[in-house]
């Protein structure tokens, strides 16, 4: 024989089925996910009551007979009070009729099963000719920190004296308590897959394309509704969180005038960092839905090209309800990249920042004087990012570079990177890609000269037939 199933009888969780045992819920369970945001054991502490019970595959328990049947919780889940052998309670399922035993049946504590412990051993007696298939067991629990994931409730039983199991001997449930969940929810999100954000080459570069402000991204906080701060499932309340705050970082900040989110002004803005707080209606604000970023240009000062990122986010919560951890981490991301316009060439994969490598060479026509331009690096590690340098060709109006550093000194050694080259001019630029190696240069190959126009992946040699632009339109 095997055992039938393991029934957990809870207001905490449903439990699916195991792959060795029939598990079930009984019904009316209502799943709760402790969220992670609360201080366990807590004050007031994450506790409710529940039961579990225990059921033969075939047939009835033993009868005359004592049954030792031992009852673990899952890990970090205790007995909240002490259980006793009233907690126990037999029943006899003939067919669709569940009846209570009331006599012939009783159980004792044998050991555990005080408050604070994680499992208890019960004697169950059932007197020769009494019907019991299950065994149901009542108990206060307690939650002293997240359940691991896989972590299960287990039933033992096994006739006492001999050790012989019953039917297999024991049953479990996945857990009485899913494991902890974030409460709440942040996300930053940049908008360049539709609107770029570009200061014009027609301004000197002094105010972003369409007029000030451009919008860079947005931020945004959310409650999970699905996460519960006790036992009774209830999620965690707005009031619950004193303030959010976060900066938001400039690559360099010179020629930005302001920047809000949501139309807040920031409590300071120095250096290219501004710095917000989100209290009371603003906060209110920023749980309900995405909070543009926007940023307004000096206009008098030229603006360079730049990453923006939000960084040192933190969320800060108060106990006038739940017992909360004092402060965690908020959402941190990248904002679109500022971008000075100009014709745009690559990305170019597979740049080689190797000396003893095959090295990249861009032989850069078309320019009549010092033109600003700028190399976007990904996909090189800690060398990621956004180099200016300065372009001057030679009388035939060519310029070239290699990608050991770009024509800009200052960026950092890397292996491998992805490279997109912006030249800040107006007039028919075209760059082709060669290679060098052991100091022969030789031509590259097809998809040596995409544009940005035809995407971000070079596959065909065509950018001579091309005069690029912005999204805004001509220079």
């Amino acid at each position: 024989m095997i055992l039938r199933k393991l029934l957990v009888a809870t207001s905490i969780v449903a439990i699916s089925a195991g792959a060795a045992n029939a598990l079930e819920v009984t019904a009316g369970g209502m799943a709760v996910t402790p969220a992670l945001e609360l201080q366990l054991p807590g004050t007031p502490a994450f506790a409710g009551s529940t039961s579990a019970s225990l059921l033969t595959e075939t047939g009835n328990f033993p009868s005359g007979n004592n049954i030792s049947v031992v009852v673990t919780l899952p890990d970090n889940v205790v007995f909240d009070s002490s259980v006793s052998g009233g907690s126990v309670t037999a029943y006899d399922n003939d067919g669709a009729t569940r009846t209570e035993v009331t006599s012939g049946v009783s159980a004792v504590v044998q050991s555990g099963g005080a408050a604070g412990d994680n499992s208890v051993s019960y004697l169950v007696s059932i007197n020769s000719g009494v019907s019991v298939d299950e065994l149901e067991f009542d108990f206060d629990y307690a939650l002293n920190a997240c359940v691991p994931d896989g972590s299960e409730l287990v039933i033992t039983a096994n006739i006492d004296g001999s050790g012989t199991p019953i039917e297999n001997g024991s049953a479990s449930a996945d857990s009485v308590i899913a494991p902890c969940e974030s409460a709440i929810d942040g996300v930053v999100l940049s908008d360049e897959a539709t609107d770029d954000t570009f200061v014009t080459l027609a301004s000197n570069f002094q105010e972003f394309n369409g007029g000030s402000p451009a919008t860079l991204g947005s931020v945004e906080y959310t409650i999970d509704t699905s996460v519960d701060v006790n036992a009774a499932g209830d999620p965690l309340m707005e009031s619950s969180i004193d303030e959010i705050t976060f900066d938001v970082v400039f690559g360099d900040g010179t020629g930005i005038d302001s920047v809000t989110v949501g139309g807040v002004a920031p409590d300071t803005f120095m250096g290219g960092v501004a710095s917000f707080t989100f209290a009371g209606a603003d906060l209110t604000a920023l749980l309900s839905g995405p909070q543009d970023v926007e940023a307004t240009a000096d206009g008098a000062i030229a603006i360079e090209t730049q990453t923006v990122t939000v960084e040192n986010a933190i969320v800060n919560f108060n106990d006038t309800g739940p017992d909360l951890i004092a402060t965690e981490p908020g959402a941190t991301g990248s904002l679109d990249t500022i971008e000075r316009e100009g014709q745009t060439f690559g990305v170019f994969d597979w740049n080689s920042g190797s000396p003893s490598g095959t090295i990249s060479v861009y032989r850069v026509t078309g320019l009549t004087g010092p033109t600003d331009y700028t190399v976007t690096l990904t996909n090189a590690g800690s060398a990621n990012g956004v180099y200016s340098g300065v372009a001057t060709p030679n009388s035939n109006g060519e310029f070239v570079i290699n990608s050991l550093n770009y024509g800009i000194p200052s960026i950092p050694a890397y292996i491998r990177a992805d490279a997109e080259f912006v030249f800040e001019f107006a007039g028919d630029v075209d760059v082709d890609r060669l290679m060098a190696r052991n100091g022969v240069v030789s031509a590259f190959g097809d998809g040596s000269n995409e544009d940005s126009v035809l995407g971000n992946s070079p596959s065909r040699d065509d950018d001579n037939s091309f005069l690029i632009f912005p999204p805004s339109g001509p220079l």
